[in-house]
């Protein structure tokens, strides 16, 4: 009798455990799930060329490095509509980013082309953009593609733990 009140004790630990586990790890997702719905949105502007007309021999102007970002509802010069937002917050898709951990950061609409934008997700050093289209008025996903990469600070439990992950 006392061998059975101990396997259901232990079945019952067991059980209780793996739910608060499930817990544990369901949460974090939806939570960032929902946040897709709230993910920033930013215009990129293009940067201005600086006319480099009398330039010693040898030396090459510096590149522009990327390009003024202003949050959309500060924008005077708006690319895409509020739908056109929505649609984008749609197209993302969810399973290659949300469910690999990677935590939405933001949404940048370039004004030169007003049919592309780009979704940014960091999980640890490793960035995630999702390149996103519009064709026949319905924007879809161009390509998902990552990089990692390596900073001097050391890295922390949560950046060890996504390096070992295999996706």
């Amino acid at each position: 009798m006392k061998r059975r009140k101990l396997k259901v004790a232990l079945l019952t630990i067991g059980l209780c455990s793996i739910g608060a586990g499930l817990v544990v790890i369901v949460t974090p997702i939806s939570r960032s799930a929902r946040l897709i719905q709230n993910m920033p949105v930013y215009v990129s502007y293009p940067r201005v060329k600086i006319e480099w007309g009398n330039t010693p021999a040898g030396v090459t102007p510096p590149p522009a490095y990327g390009s003024p970002l202003v949050p959309y509802p500060q924008s005077t010069n708006k690319p895409v509509s509020e739908f056109d937002i929505k649609q984008i917050r749609n197209a993302i898709p969810r399973s290659r980013t949300v469910a690999r951990l990677y935590r939405p950061e933001r949404i940048t609409v370039e004004v030169e082309s007003p049919t592309r934008a780009t979704a940014e997700f960091w999980r640890g050093r490793r960035p995630l953009w999702v390149s996103l289209s519009k064709t026949n008025q319905a924007w879809e996903v161009e390509k998902v593609y990552s990089v990692q990469y390596s900073f001097a600070t050391p890295p922390t439990l949560w950046e060890k733990i996504s390096d070992a992950l295999p996706f």
